[in-house]
């Protein structure tokens, strides 16, 4: 009977050990499910975060995309609106003789006293007269600014072409705009466009 007792001892408490470890890995696996299901959990929340942070990148990459691609086409419209006003003032130079007149007095009068050669564009002698140019030589030469000689040619197109030595001046309603284009253009944009040009 002792090994009897003493079996049903063995087996009650190999009964009772079994059932701790079986408590016990039920617990571990517990733990571990509940830590991967937060593993889980984290991971699916960054992967959410990151997608949303890409989307969010590649939203605001096309919005600044379609921003810049409309600044870019209002500047190519004003620069359009500013080319056409420019080549109408220059074109309203070139066809008005007395404003074509104008422009020449008064870039001449700008000269340094000095001795001067005038080649002048032989398309712009029946548009400025040779009393005007006659008159225009006395009136620099009063002012310290001789004029030597005056020679038409065919090679010029609208343009006067003054040298004092070996330096060469070209005066023309183009060259004297273009030089004062940037200047002209901000000033137009500021009236034209006054709420874009700060």
């Amino acid at each position: 009977m002792a090994v009897e007792k003493l079996l049903s001892k063995i087996q009650e408490d190999v009964q009772k050990e079994t059932e701790e470890i079986l408590s016990q890995t039920d617990r571990e696996i517990q733990e571990l499910k509940k830590q991967f299901q937060e593993k889980s959990a984290q991971r699916a929340q960054a992967l959410i975060a990151r997608g949303e942070l890409k989307l969010r990148q590649a939203a605001e990459r096309e919005f600044t995309a379609e921003r810049l691609s409309a600044r870019q086409n209002i500047l190519a419209e004003k620069q359009k609106i500013l080319e056409e006003i420019y080549e109408s003032v220059l074109a309203q130079i070139k066809k008005d003789p007395e404003r074509l007149r104008r422009f020449f007095s008064t870039n001449l009068e700008l000269l340094a006293p000095g001795q001067y050669h005038l080649k002048i564009a032989k398309d712009l002698n029946a548009v400025l007269s040779s009393e005007w140019i006659t008159s225009t030589t006395e009136r620099l030469q009063k002012t310290g600014r001789k004029v030597e000689s005056v020679t038409y040619q065919d090679d010029l197109s609208g343009e006067i072409i003054l040298s004092a030595g070996k330096i060469e001046l070209a005066l023309s309603p183009k060259k004297v705009l273009s030089l004062q284009r940037p200047e002209t253009e901000k000033e137009l944009a500021k009236l034209l466009f006054r709420a874009n040009t700060e």
